[in-house]
């Protein structure tokens, strides 16, 4: 049944973290912790930070692949609903990095595309906030140069001279 008008085919498959970046994952949420403190935990929601980690692992075009048994479940694709752009977004990136929309017959290699992205940036997220007491600024820094400064960079280079 669609939610929001958006049908979700991820809803039974595994939103995943690789192990050993749980305890950061948790240090950088505010996912149970009573009166956090932004500045030292920038991520809301577990989703929040694996996206972010995806999206970074996509810029840098690599896939990280973990052992079946190093990752870490957080949720399933249901948690997708709550914020169904995702949904969309994540086909959108699907079509886009496979050239094919055949892609979207198979929601959980979809999902497994995104772990594999989530596992190569979550490191380099990591790195940025374990270097500051105020991980913040550093996190968001970090991606304002990644995202923002690079599109920008991608566009000036695209236009014809």
């Amino acid at each position: 049944m669609p939610v929001n008008g958006v049908y979700n085919p991820f809803l039974n498959n595994s939103l995943r973290f690789p192990d050993r970046h749980w305890a950061d994952v948790q240090k950088y949420t505010t996912t149970g912790v009573p009166n956090p403190d932004p500045d030292r935990r920038p991520f809301r929601r577990y989703i929040d930070i694996w996206w972010a980690g995806m999206c970074v692992g996509i810029l840098e075009e690599q896939l990280t692949e973990v052992p079946a048994n190093e990752w870490h479940n957080f949720s399933y694709g249901n948690i997708l609903s709550s914020d169904p752009w995702r949904i969309i977004h994540l086909q959108l990136l699907a079509v886009g990095l496979t050239g094919s929309r055949i892609i979207l017959d198979d929601p959980s290699e979809i999902v497994q595309m995104a772990n594999e992205y989530a596992a190569t940036g979550l490191p380099l997220l990591f790195d940025r906030m374990n270097s500051t007491p105020e991980p913040i600024m550093e996190v968001s820094e970090f991606l304002r140069g990644r995202c923002v400064l690079s599109r920008a960079t991608s566009d000036a280079l695209s236009m014809p001279a």
